[in-house]
């Protein structure tokens, strides 16, 4: 997996979104994921939205790698929000019990909205 399958959009001067690919099954995505909460904390963000509108595909390494990428950025007050998930991995999320950790919208104007 390489890192254009992560398309970045700055929307604000201190909050990014990354869009994420169809397959998220750890592996090379987790090395990408790093890279990006790494520039996240040295950027000092407020916050990293993770778009899931494109994800097809995620097994329990995907999650782990969204769940330590929240843990990671927690401790730097950057906050991880969840756009535009799937019904199947909405209810994945629901599964699992994190629906009730992460913050998740509709979209990126909403979260922006709600600011």
């Amino acid at each position: 997996m390489e890192q254009s399958e992560f398309q970045t959009i700055e929307l604000t001067s201190d909050v990014l979104l990354i869009k994420l690919p169809p397959k998220l099954l750890g592996g090379s995505a987790t090395s990408v994921m790093n890279e990006i909460v790494e520039n996240a904390k040295v950027k000092k963000l407020k916050a990293l939205l993770l778009d899931l509108s494109n994800v097809e595909v995620i097994n329990s390494l995907g999650l782990g790698m969204i769940v330590a990428a929240y843990t990671s950025l927690k401790k730097n007050s950057i906050a991880l929000i969840l756009i535009s998930p799937s019904d199947k991995v909405l209810n994945l999320l629901k599964i699992t019990h994190l629906d009730t950790i992460f913050k998740i919208y509709n979209s990126a104007d909403e979260y922006l909205s709600a600011l």
